[in-house]
């Protein structure tokens, strides 16, 4: 190669690195105000027959800084995609009735998060409830006559100690803040108000919410009724030192008419997500034995409704499992688990037997 063709060849380089790096710093980068570009679906729910499904669409709003939340529907087919629900109020956790006929939602759009109920041939809505809190956790009775949901009640507690008055027209500076209880910030919430989370029922037609569960201790998480709609069954921890414990729980039930509560599990451990077979007969529900170790993973068990003859069906799965729903026949569970990454959905059946269904599925947020 002569001088010359060298020459060349090093200024063909130089000018493709050149080339390289000017399209490299013209090419658009992620900034931050693109997150407000970014929507996603959440809490997507079948519809009983299973031809349709309803979800939480969510925006994110650059002019209040802020997540919206719309319903949004679509055949089961990836057809008809429509919003059912959208506007510039917060619409969120639809649960279809039974028999399909109606979805029962939370929404602010008249204020304050309220319970609401639409009839989906007609779309007339009807205001439930009139809260002073936001419920959550909702559930439909089997014959769709009640709602089931959970809600913060506050309590008022006596300070150590009282400050003294200040004069008239006296400018103070701002009172001190008094916490007594272990448990009173969470991470994204903050700090929380004095205030315990109980179970109520409310007519699916509206009417005043019942409290069922009384105490100073929190209801939260899954609800389940049993077919009959004679008892509802929940996790929660109810010792007496449950602040210095909080990863114990157990599984009760609690009869609707008479308000009797039956502890259902009883060992160092916590047991939750509870629910109860079509037929009636059982519970499935996750836990895990306390070893007082950073991580464990939790199982599915079953027992009989009374609490009896518990058995853990995924002993011998190296994975953690979560979210039962029981299979119409109610001799299967379907839960979900992550395995290498990817999260994957199988079928549990009453002897222990796991069939895995080959999809990869990712989550439903943006998490942090």
């Amino acid at each position: 190669m002569t001088l010359a063709s060298r020459a060349i060849s090093r200024s063909l380089v130089l000018f493709a690195f050149s080339l390289t790096a000017t399209v490299a710093a013209a090419a658009p980068k992620f900034s931050a105000l693109d997150v407000f570009q970014l929507e996603y679906a959440s809490d997507p729910q079948i519809s009983p027959d299973g031809q349709q499904v309803v979800y939480v669409r969510q925006t994110n709003d650059i002019m209040t800084d802020s997540t919206r939340s719309n319903l949004w529907i679509v055949d089961s087919d990836g057809e008809n995609h429509r919003p059912l629900l959208s506007g510039r109020s917060d619409y969120s956790s639809p649960r279809w009735s039974p028999d399909g006929s109606r979805i029962a939602y939370l929404s602010d759009a008249e204020g304050s998060q309220q319970l609401y109920v639409r009839w989906m041939d007609t779309g007339q809505t009807a205001l439930v409830t009139n809260l002073q809190k936001s419920p959550q956790s909702l559930s439909w009775s089997p014959d769709g006559s009640m709602l089931a949901f959970s809600m913060q009640v506050p309590v008022s507690t006596e300070p150590l100690a009282k400050p003294p008055a200040k004069p008239k027209g006296a400018e103070w500076a701002e009172p001190f803040k008094v916490i007594d209880r272990v448990y009173y910030r969470a991470d994204g919430a903050g700090y929380l108000e004095p205030a315990y989370s109980h179970i109520f029922i409310v007519p699916s037609d509206g009417g005043t919410a019942h409290q069922l569960t009384q105490g100073d201790f929190n209801h939260n998480g899954t609800v389940s009724f049993t077919p009959d709609a004679s008892e509802i069954v929940f996790a929660a921890n109810r010792q007496d030192n449950w602040e210095h414990d909080p990863r114990e729980s157990d599984i009760y039930s609690i009869a609707l008419d008479s308000g009797e509560m039956t502890r259902l599990t009883d060992r160092d451990g916590p047991d939750g997500q509870p629910v109860v077979s079509p037929n009636g007969r059982l519970i499935a529900y996750v836990g895990f034995d306390e070893q007082n170790r950073g991580y464990e993973n939790s199982l599915l068990y079953v027992m009989n409704r009374d609490g009896s003859n518990v058995r853990a069906l995924t002993a011998d799965l190296d994975r953690a499992v979560g979210t039962p729903r029981w299979n119409s026949n109610s001799n299967g569970i379907f839960v979900s688990y992550d395995d290498r990454g990817l999260r994957r959905i199988a079928l549990v059946t009453l002897n222990g037997d796991i069939t895995t269904y080959d999809h990869d599925l990712g989550g439903e947020t943006l998490g942090r």
